[in-house]
């Protein structure tokens, strides 16, 4: 991905955040919170219908930190890949 549209895509609190912790640095209590909270809005705007985690290179913080800021549900998955829906509530 070309730094231009990472750049792009930090512009997005919640991207901004998701590839944070894929780069396996942690977020401020407060941030992480504020985020969460602005989650559900993030969800509507986006027309988020599924997303997809890789459990073998997904850590474990940026897994819970997705399903908890997008509200997410686990609906499926095999061996390596998870696949969620945001909850009813949010869409």
């Amino acid at each position: 991905m070309s730094r231009q549209r990472i750049a792009e895509l930090q512009r997005f609190e919640i991207l901004g955040a998701l590839m944070t912790l894929s780069e396996g640095r942690r977020l401020q209590p407060a941030t992480e919170q504020a985020l969460i909270s602005r989650g559900p809005q993030f969800v509507r705007d986006s027309h988020i219908g599924f997303v997809v985690v890789d459990r073998k290179r997904a850590t474990n913080d940026l897994t819970t930190f997705a399903i908890r800021a997008l509200s997410l549900r686990r609906i499926d998955g095999d061996g390596q890949f998870d696949l969620y829906t945001p909850s009813d509530n949010v869409r």
